[in-house]
């Protein structure tokens, strides 16, 4: 027998089975969790690694590239990408969704061990990715006929206040002033004295200069 034939000849039994599944769909909805912050944990790592006084190019020669080289061969890794800045490396580390990043940790420690830094290079650090460290909520402070360094010490006094609310675990700024000394190397005279653009930045940082 058809359903369909079954459901014209018992409206009735059709009716009240239609009336209990809405009842189900409205119940089940009503008592779904909605979350800003879902607790997932996505595969994706990271390892982040300093390297003060290097310039962008030297990082991603000394630093990021040794890392990637070694990373790249670590199985069910799907993607790899990477960040290099001034005085910093960040290597991001994706894997497919059918795994963990905790069944993988151990391989990224070995690779890590293996990679063949300068001596002034930090440590590699291991960083998995968390969906809480996103922050919960963006703030935009603008000013007209002001720059941004004649305002920036009431941002500051903001985000004291902010900082000091119940639940609030950090704050992070972008956008400000901040005051620097540019120092430009000349590579022929350093070389005829035998130093390199990191000796100049130890010298720097021995004498309490850099911040």
């Amino acid at each position: 027998m058809k359903l369909s034939d079954f459901s014209i000849r018992r409206p009735k039994f059709t009716i009240v089975v239609m009336i209990i599944l809405m009842l189900l769909g409205i119940v089940s909805l009503t008592r779904l969790p909605l979350q800003l912050m879902p607790n997932i944990q996505p595969p994706i790592a990271a390892v982040a690694t300093t390297y003060q006084g290097a310039g962008p190019e030297e990082v991603m020669e000394d630093v990021t590239k040794p890392i990637e080289s070694e990373l790249s061969s670590i199985n069910g890794l799907s993607n790899i990408s990477s960040q290099s800045q001034e005085s910093s490396s960040v290597v991001i580390l994706e894997f497919g969704y059918d795994m963990t990043i905790d069944e993988v940790e151990s391989d990224i420690t070995r690779a890590l061990e293996s990679v063949q830094l300068p001596e002034q290079a930090g440590d590699p650090a291991f960083l998995e990715f968390d969906i809480s460290m996103m922050p919960s909520i963006q703030m935009a402070v603008t000013s007209s006929g002001e720059n941004v360094g004649d305002y920036q010490g009431q941002v500051d006094s903001l985000v004291t206040e902010l900082e000091n609310i119940e639940g609030v675990a950090s704050i992070s700024q972008n956008g400000t002033v901040v005051e620097e000394i540019q120092v430009n190397l000349d590579v022929d005279a350093l070389s005829e004295v035998n130093m390199t653009q990191s000796d100049v930045a130890g010298l720097i940082e021995a004498n309490n200069i850099y911040s």
